[in-house]
């Protein structure tokens, strides 16, 4: 797992705050059992275990400079950070965040960013109640079967 930002100090404090988690946003009640292997309470709330947490590896990026990590990822959390992005960046940009999936990836963008032109390669999908996107090679293939 990567968790990249154009600023140090975002990364840094990223790097402080993996362990919190926001439990409805991810809905956690949601994953049943599973969420057990993932995650524990404490103080209230819900925190990441370190088996996860040692997984993500931390690094400086920039979405629009061409060079970003290699993947293939499969889950891509990018959200309220398209839409202050202008011209052709956004489609380049998804393009490019499809690219990085893994084949049964997923990706998860803000409720107010909207894809447009996209359908050559993000598919929308729903999971319970959460939009998101997969890539569209993937609902090729599960046509074909």
């Amino acid at each position: 797992m990567d968790d990249s930002d154009l600023l140090n100090e975002f990364v840094d404090e990223a790097k402080e705050h993996l362990g919190s988690v926001d439990a409805q946003l991810l809905h956690i009640e949601a994953l049943g059992a599973d969420r057990r292997r993932f995650f524990h309470q404490k103080d209230g709330g819900w925190k990441v275990n370190d088996e996860l947490r040692g997984l993500v590896r931390y690094q400086v990026g920039n979405l629009l400079s061409g060079v970003q990590p290699t993947g293939p990822f499969d889950i891509i959390f990018c959200r309220n950070v398209i839409i202050y992005f202008s011209g052709d960046a956004p489609k380049r940009t998804y393009r490019m965040l499809s690219s990085r999936l893994a084949k049964t990836g997923r990706l998860f963008v803000g409720c107010s960013e909207v894809l447009t032109d996209t359908d050559q390669y993000l598919k929308r999908e729903r999971i319970r109640n959460v939009t998101c996107y997969v890539p569209a090679r993937q609902t090729e293939a599960r046509q074909k079967q």
